[in-house]
């Protein structure tokens, strides 16, 4: 992927277009992607990139099952796909009281 550096949430578009053909083509049933919260499990603050990719990742999971997004993927012979069923991020998202990770189930209808 040849993306600007830094990642910031105004290079979400081309991040998440880059995203959506690599599910497409790759056609995962998980995602694991960075922790995109605020802090790494308490005081110590996330990176900016670190969150922007990591939303973006979460977000293009779903662009990538809708077949009007990013439809010009759709001459190279991609197809939208809608097989990713959970999604974990690492590094972080651990509740510290319970030690549980957070991740999303992802429950397609229709």
């Amino acid at each position: 992927m040849q993306l600007p550096t830094p990642v910031t949430w105004s290079s979400a578009p081309p991040l998440r277009r880059a995203i959506a053909e690599a599910l497409r083509r790759h056609r995962p049933e998980i995602v694991i992607t960075g922790n995109f919260g605020d802090t790494f499990g308490g005081r110590n603050l996330n990176q900016a990139d670190h969150i922007a990719v990591g939303r973006a990742v979460l977000d293009t999971v779903r662009d990538a099952a809708n077949r009007w997004i990013f439809a010009d993927q759709f001459t190279d012979g991609l197809e939208p796909w809608r097989g990713v069923v959970e999604v974990f991020p690492m590094a972080g998202a651990a509740d510290r009281a319970t030690g549980r990770h957070t991740f999303w189930s992802l429950g397609w209808s229709g």
